[in-house]
């Protein structure tokens, strides 16, 4: 069953910012800093500077993506973005039943944070949207805050300890799982 159409699924959005207070995972950047415009397989973020003055993966993040989305009332997760792998890395899901998760682990696979929203069922109907997820490196209070965003608000935020870092080693992947 596909549930993502993947050409509807690009260009890929992202903004990195340097850290500041958790009150700017409310405030979504006007233009990206970095476009992705193909769906698989992407260079890692991982140690990666990419212009921001310090390395990609420790630095406030917006990925923001267009999917048209259909009901997933059973079935496999379906992967929108991956970067990193089991021990540091972030992954942004479709999963059953029409629910969009974000998850971050950290700390050398030890800490995980994990940040899900049910999609109503207009959302699922209304065609394409423009779904994505923030990462907060430092809230503030040492957390790692992860918020998912739809149509331009955020409708959940969690945060944990994760180390700061959202990105290991294995590549980025837009619309499929990495390795």
């Amino acid at each position: 069953m596909k549930i993502v159409n993947p050409l509807k699924a690009i260009p890929v959005a992202l903004v990195f910012s340097l850290p500041v207070i958790a009150d700017d995972t409310v405030d979504l950047p006007d233009a990206p800093n970095l476009v992705l415009s193909t769906v698989g397989a992407h260079p890692t973020f991982n140690a990666r500077n990419d212009g921001f003055g310090g390395n990609s993966d420790v630095l406030d993040a917006t990925f923001l993506i267009d999917v048209d989305f259909i009901d997933k009332t059973e079935g496999q997760r379906e992967t929108i973005f991956e970067t990193g792998a089991a021990t540091i890395g972030t992954s942004f899901v479709y999963e059953a039943p029409n629910t969009l998760v974000v998850r971050s682990v950290g700390n050398g696979g030890l800490a995980l944070v994990t940040a899900s929203y049910a999609l109503p069922q207009p959302v699922i109907d209304g065609g394409e949207v423009e779904v994505g997820f923030t990462i907060d490196v430092d809230d503030g209070n040492g957390l790692q805050a992860l918020s998912i965003v739809v149509d331009g608000g955020v409708v959940e935020t969690q945060a944990g300890t994760t180390g700061g870092d959202w990105s290991g080693g294995d590549g980025a992947r837009v619309g499929a799982a990495g390795g």
